[in-house]
């Protein structure tokens, strides 16, 4: 991660131009995880697990509501 953000911040003298916008795509696509912060926080499993448990039960009922709508669950 460190790597991509020396590239796409133009600090590797031997990135291209084309290497510093791949960068920058792999950083964006990485949302918050991209991010320093993101790497000096400390590992928080538990809170990592309880909203990783949220999200899979926000999309089950977003999915069971979008079923209802269509008919088809």
């Amino acid at each position: 991660m460190r790597a991509l953000q020396r590239i796409a911040l133009g600090q590797d003298a031997t990135a291209t131009a084309r290497d510093r916008l791949a960068a920058l795509k792999e950083l964006l696509g990485l949302g918050a995880k991209g991010t320093s912060s993101y790497l000096e926080r400390p590992a928080q499993p538990e809170l990592t697990e309880r909203a990783h448990a949220i999200r899979e039960a926000h999309e089950r009922q977003s999915l069971a509501k979008r079923e209802r709508e269509l008919g088809i669950g």
